[in-house]
């Protein structure tokens, strides 16, 4: 059920990551975690070349190795993230099960609904706005097409850019500002509130929006403090 599921972002600096397989779905999973910092390892009989490229980069070892004859459980422990992109569908379920049962992240490309991670399409505005997307194993196409698409919107509509930035400077102001972080939840509740905050960001006022939102923000902390 979709609702299962629910979307993070997290930092896999330092984390160990095993990848099984070494095909082009393992090729990408493996880069985007050691890119990211994570310490990956790949088993396989046979990788690509793009693998090898990273592995002599220093970015990614690989482990040459028959996985149906392996003692999974061995290659499994002390990793913190598995990431299973085997054609052998009967392996896959093994070691999705075996990694399951021992609390493991588990980002099975081949069924998704037999691991409990899944990574997103994901992409960035050029104000810093990150957004992905996923069908949940329905459709990659789909899932990577809607965010192209998104992206375009985000980036064509004045609206988001000046709303995101605008806002962004008033949570700096109120944290630097305003020690009570309930006051400041409130504060922002309170511009966001305000419908010519909203105005003026649609038509891209990037300062009048700050300084409405500011001014909205203050009212309610204001508000709040006044004991009457």
């Amino acid at each position: 059920m979709a609702d299962e599921w629910i979307p993070l972002y997290i930092k896999p600096r330092g984390l160990k990551v095993a990848v099984f397989g070494g095909g082009s779905v393992a090729t990408r999973r493996a880069k985007l975690f050691a890119e990211a910092g994570a310490e990956v390892t790949v088993y396989a009989l046979e990788f690509s070349d793009q693998l090898k490229e990273l592995s002599e980069q220093g970015l990614v070892r690989l482990r040459e190795i028959d996985l149906s004859k392996a003692d999974i459980e061995s290659l499994i422990n002390g990793a913190s993230i598995i990431v299973i992109a085997l054609n052998d569908l009967e392996l896959s379920r093994r070691i999705s099960s075996l990694a399951l049962e021992k609390g493991m992240l588990v980002n099975n490309a081949v069924e998704v609904s037999r691991g409990n991670v899944i990574v997103p399409y994901r992409g960035k505005t050029s104000y810093g706005l990150y957004i992905s997307t996923t069908s949940l194993g329905e459709t990659g196409v789909g899932a990577r097409r809607a965010l192209e698409r998104l992206l375009e919107v985000l980036e064509r509509d004045p609206y988001y850019k000046t709303l995101f930035r605008a806002m962004a400077k008033v949570k700096k102001y109120l944290k630097e500002n305003i020690a009570d972080p309930k006051l400041r939840f409130k504060a922002n509740l309170a511009a966001d509130a305000d419908e010519e905050v909203h105005r003026l960001a649609e038509k891209g006022l990037e300062a009048e929006t700050y300084r409405r939102a500011l001014r909205s923000a203050l009212k309610a902390v204001e508000d709040a403090d006044d004991p009457r």
